[in-house]
């Protein structure tokens, strides 16, 4: 029987950009949004909460950010 190994990807920024030009182009808010909200519930807390924000660095580059209080993830699962 064969046995079956974890994929590994040597430069993960370049799959994740490559899999990001299959979406559409605000598909990753909904994504990351979804992703939160199961996070909340899973944890099964009445107080969940998400919040989205953002900022503009000195160099002028935009960036976003979403935070909740869920169960979060496990650097495996990253």
């Amino acid at each position: 029987m064969a046995t079956l190994k974890a994929m590994e990807v040597d430069n993960i920024d370049f799959l994740i950009e490559r899999m990001g030009q299959d979406c559409s182009p605000n598909q990753y808010l909904r994504e990351l949004t979804q992703n939160s909200i199961e996070a909340v519930q899973r944890t099964g807390r009445p107080d969940g909460h998400i919040v989205w924000d953002h900022y503009i660095t000195a160099d002028g580059v935009r960036k976003l950010c979403i935070v909740d209080n869920g169960d979060g993830m496990t650097g495996l699962e990253m």
